[in-house]
């Protein structure tokens, strides 16, 4: 999975001392586990005195080993903008599948006949 997409680090690497090296480090002692496998995702983007800054980690455990990435640095806000843009329309697209969902519901519940409107034989 990918903290950036290829635009974004292309942005940050014409910024001087945008962001920090990534880390990785490795969990002692156990062994490798192909069973167990898990990754853990948080990205952070907020504007500060006009300017965008992200922030994003990226926790993983594979074959026993426990990975770490980080990364902080400034972007333009033509980033920090698509970013929110997309992010408030995939909001609307799941809102909307919601509400149709909900609205077929309810209307199958409205036009199936009740216990009263059943004739008896």
């Amino acid at each position: 999975m990918k903290l950036l997409s290829d635009k974004s680090k292309a942005a940050l690497q014409a910024i001087p001392h945008a962001g920090m090296p990534a880390t990785r480090h490795a969990l002692p002692g156990w062994s490798p586990a192909s069973f167990l496998r898990f990754t853990c995702t948080s990205q952070q983007l907020h504007v500060q005195e006009g300017q965008a800054w992200m922030k994003a980690e990226q926790l993983s455990y594979e074959d026993g080993r426990l990975s770490v990435e980080r990364f902080e640095g400034q972007l333009p806000m033509a980033t920090y903008q698509q970013a929110v843009a997309d992010a408030q329309s995939m909001s609307a697209g799941q809102t909307m599948f919601f509400l149709e969902q909900c609205t077929s519901l309810l209307s199958m519940l409205l036009s199936s006949p009740g216990p009263r409107d059943r004739q008896r034989d």
